[in-house]
């Protein structure tokens, strides 16, 4: 239930995290002197590579902290044998290669964790309000994870999904991510003078 409701609101706790200093930056005018100083594209561009460091690195310190516990309470535990198991290429390695497949679905997360604070901290830029913000960082998050191929799918690792079912989520989720922020950078930089 707790996975549940990190993943399912992430965006949120990311936004918090790691995004909400720019509408901070914004109501106390010091986003101003920000850009005066350094540039708007420097600024946004900081802003925006700040915000996904710090989600991804919150993300992989929480996934390693989990992998360090789960190794020493678990330690030596493998259990396949009761299960109906799926036949499917990246099921199959999962099984035979357990770390790999931890450490392939982790950085993952850690990647998507680090997209989710950098949509949010594109649309603070943008609208530099926070009911705003968290609405449609929400949407855009939740957008993706209602679908029949669910983002959640790409967090969790020794499911029944295989390849075919988890590239297009990836790409999907991917193109999501770079392109709305790609244009909120490019439309901030370039054409509003606000």
């Amino acid at each position: 239930m707790t996975q549940a409701l990190l993943l399912w609101f992430l965006p949120l706790f990311l936004l918090l995290l790691g995004s909400d200093n720019v509408i901070q930056d914004y109501r106390t005018g010091s986003q101003n002197i920000f850009i005066s100083k350094y540039g708007k594209k420097k600024y946004f561009s900081y802003k925006l590579a700040t915000s996904f460091l710090v989600s991804f690195f919150a993300m992989f310190i929480s996934l390693i902290l989990n992998f360090i516990l789960v190794s020493l309470f678990f330690m030596g535990g493998k259990n396949t044998k009761e299960y109906s198991l799926p036949d499917n290429l990246l099921f199959t390695l999962s099984i035979e290669h357990p770390y790999l497949a931890v450490i392939v679905f982790s950085f993952t997360a850690c990647l998507l964790a680090g997209f989710a604070g950098l949509l949010g901290a594109s649309f603070s830029l943008f609208f530099q309000d926070r009911k705003y913000s968290y609405s449609a960082a929400f949407f855009v998050w939740f957008f993706l994870v209602i679908r029949d191929d669910s983002l959640m799918y790409l967090f969790q690792p020794f499911a029944e999904y295989g390849f075919d079912t988890l590239l297009p989520v990836l790409a999907t989720a991917l193109a999501v991510f770079i392109s709305i922020p790609a244009l909120i950078y490019f439309y901030e930089v370039k054409f509003n003078d606000g």
